[in-house]
């Protein structure tokens, strides 16, 4: 746990074994947060290959998350911050 959070032992052994329960809890927790999400990323990766492949990319909208369908589908902006797509060159 202490190497998850960056925590000194020292620091880690002044605090009450319910902060470490609490602690260890939370720190298994958020690695099984971020397993799951690579995992369904992977997926998802693989869903949209497969559909670009054989489909003609005709069910991306229903693969990528919202927040990049409204990247790629949206015109010009009234925003002051640039907005671009990493991933696709243009």
């Amino acid at each position: 746990m202490a190497s998850h959070f960056g925590y000194t032992e020292e620091y880690v052994l002044s605090h009450t074994p319910e902060w470490l329960m609490r602690k260890s809890r939370q720190a298994a927790q958020e690695k099984i947060d971020a397993h799951h999400m690579r995992i369904v990323e992977g997926f998802k990766g693989l869903a949209l290959f497969i559909d670009m492949a054989f489909n003609q990319g005709r069910k991306v909208e229903q693969i990528l998350p919202p927040f990049q369908k409204k990247e790629m589908n949206s015109g010009p902006s009234d925003s002051p911050f640039m907005e671009t797509i990493w991933w696709k060159s243009e």
